[in-house]
């Protein structure tokens, strides 16, 4: 993603940070209604940006392309599940005509944080397939 830096202390005051636009660009996002993946579909949408933002849950999913406006699309997507990441894109390209750029967010985490002793064989390999192997 695009984002502004904090300018370290020894560059001048003069220099500016960058916001580039992105109008006419779409953004395909994983885990998109987690916290890191609506605060960059809201930047992206902020710079012009279409996004189509994904995730496991339908509410989670319809609530946050509903905020967003008409140049989001919301779609359910398991990216443990390639036919569900390929109708993804696909409707994506119906949409909006094309996807520029895809953004890998999707993770698992959990509250407290697991430990390695913690997970069971199910879990671990849950989270290497959402984590490693979406998209």
């Amino acid at each position: 993603m695009i984002c502004d830096e904090q300018l370290p202390p020894h560059l001048p005051a003069t220099t500016q940070t960058m916001k580039a636009s992105l109008a006419g660009k779409t953004v395909l996002i994983t885990g998109a209604t987690g916290g890191i993946g609506a605060a960059t579909s809201r930047e992206l949408i902020g710079r012009g940006a279409n996004v189509v933002v994904t995730d496991i849950g339908l509410e989670q999913v319809v609530d946050l392309g509903t905020e967003l406006g008409e140049r989001a699309l919301p779609i359910v997507v398991d990216v443990t599940d390639r036919s569900s990441i390929y109708q993804a894109v696909a409707q994506a390209v119906a949409h909006f005509g094309k996807v520029d750029i895809v953004f890998a967010n999707a993770g698992i985490a959990n509250d407290p944080p697991l430990t390695v002793a913690g997970l069971t064989d199910e879990m671990y390999e849950k989270v290497i397939d959402v984590d490693l192997n979406g998209v």
